[in-house]
């Protein structure tokens, strides 16, 4: 049976840059602070819904995510 993978286009992106960061060794501890427009940021927060598989409260204008060493924070402008 085929298993159907969900594809994170901004997670999918993040991942990348936290395997890049951690592989070459370079930080101890890295945060990365994106700043996006609203239709993005919901579009953010959907994704990490998904991934972590609870609700994020929508109406906070930042959120965090850690993937492996490497914290990401979205800032909605």
């Amino acid at each position: 049976m085929e298993e159907n993978q969900k594809v994170f286009r901004y997670l999918g992106e993040c991942a990348e840059i936290a395997e890049k960061l951690e592989k070459e060794n370079l930080f101890t501890n890295t945060t990365v602070t994106l700043n996006t427009n609203p239709k993005n940021y919901l579009e953010i927060i959907q994704e990490i819904e998904e991934f972590v598989k609870s609700p994020v409260n929508r109406n906070q204008s930042t959120i965090s995510l850690t993937i492996g060493k490497t914290e990401f924070i979205f800032n909605r402008d």
